[in-house]
C-alpha cells in the first residue's frame, strides 16, 4: 500500500500569488498534478495538504476529491512543508508500506515517472530520490513506512533534508528527465515549464 502526500499549503511568497490555481493547458497547475497521479493504479491514496485560510484553493479541487483523494488542512497559514507532511503522514493507513511527498507545483512529473519510482520499491530501500544530472535530488521523494515516526517526531527547522543526511547512505537514487523535476516557485520558473511543456 503505497500513499502520496500532495503538498498545497504554501503562501506561494515567491510567485505572488496562489501558484497551484496558475493555468497549465486546459487545467490548473494543481489539477493537473492530481489528475496524473490518479492516473498511477499503484498509488492507493493521496492526500492533498491545504491552508485552512486558503478557501479558494479548497473550493477549486473539491471536484477531484474521491475515494482515492482527500483533503486535509493545515490550520497554521505560516507553517513549514514538514508540518503538512506529518498531517498527512497521520491520515495515512497504518498498512501502507511507502508514502511519496510530492510539491503541488509540479505537474511535469508524469505518469511513467512514478510508474518508474514505483517499480524500484522492493521493500528493502528506505528512501529513493529521483534525480538528474542537473539536479542532486528531486521529487517525489518516496519513504519507506518504517521511516514514519522518524519524521513525525524530528528534523524540526530542517524538513526532509534532514532524513536524507541521516540515512544517506540507504538513498537509492533514480536518475529521472530533468524536466520532470521542474518545480515552480516565480513567475521565471513558470514561464520556463510552460515553454518546455510540450517537450518533455
Amino acid at each position: 500500500m503505497i500513499e502520496l502526500i500532495l503538498l498545497a499549503a504554501g503562501k506561494s511568497s515567491r510567485m505572488g500569488r496562489n501558484k497551484m490555481m496558475l493555468p497549465w493547458g486546459d487545467l490548473t497547475v494543481i489539477e493537473s498534478t492530481i489528475s496524473t497521479v490518479k492516473q498511477v493504479a499503484g498509488i492507493t491514496h493521496t492526500h492533498i495538504l491545504v491552508s485552512k485560510n486558503n478557501e479558494a484553493l479548497q473550493t477549486h479541487i473539491q471536484e477531484f476529491l474521491c475515494e482515492k483523494v482527500s483533503m486535509s488542512l493545515n490550520p497554521d497559514p505560516d507553517a513549514d512543508m514538514l508540518s503538512s507532511i506529518r498531517i498527512g503522514l497521520e491520515a495515512c493507513n497504518e498498512e501502507m508500506t511507502y508514502f511519496l511527498v510530492l510539491p503541488g507545483d509540479m505537474p511535469k512529473v508524469n505518469k511513467e515517472t512514478y510508474e518508474l519510482l514505483l517499480s524500484s520499491l522492493d521493500g528493502c530501500k528506505r528512501l529513493v530520490v529521483p534525480y538528474s544530472s542537473k539536479r542532486k535530488n528531486g521529487h517525489p521523494i518516496c519513504i519507506h513506512s518504517s521511516l514514519k515516526e522518524q519524521v513525525i517526531n524530528n528534523y524540526d527547522g530542517v524538513g526532509l533534508r534532514g532524513i536524507l543526511e541521516d540515512y544517506a547512505d540507504q538513498i537509492y537514487r533514480l536518475e529521472v528527465s530533468d524536466e520532470v523535476l521542474i518545480d515552480i516557485d516565480t513567475i521565471e520558473d513558470y514561464q520556463h515549464a510552460l515553454g518546455s511543456k510540450d517537450t518533455s
